[in-house]
């Protein structure tokens, strides 16, 4: 999509945060060489999710804006003996198009990231 357009769609922004589905690897895996610059084939990446998302400890929330997966961040469990239980943000991803709107602050912002 060309500049214009995404700027039209912030204009008029729906921003949904929601957890992600599989059918988020696309997106995300495309993210993760654009914005992170980290080269990982898109069937190893949905493999990868798949395992992530049945686990108990992690917890995968994408930013979608429009249909558009603008973003994801992806938290897991981190328990130590001296704090209560945090999450531990183990990669957070904002398409370049939509940088510099808070879609980063409000994905890890959420009540989402709270539970214990």
């Amino acid at each position: 999509m060309s500049k214009a357009i995404y700027e039209m769609i912030y204009k008029e922004m729906n921003l949904q945060i929601r957890p992600c589905q599989i059918l988020d690897a696309e997106a995300i895996c495309e993210l993760n060489v654009s914005e992170m610059g980290y080269e990982y084939p898109k069937d190893k990446t949905q493999q990868k999710l798949k395992q992530l998302l049945k686990s108990g400890k992690d917890k995968i929330m994408v930013a979608v804006i429009d249909g558009i997966v603008a973003g994801y961040v992806h938290a897991n469990d981190y328990d130590v003996i001296y704090a209560p239980h945090m999450k531990n943000i183990m990669g957070i991803a904002v398409s370049d198009h939509f940088k510099k709107k808070g879609i980063g602050s409000k994905s890890i912002s959420g009540k989402c990231f709270n539970q214990t």
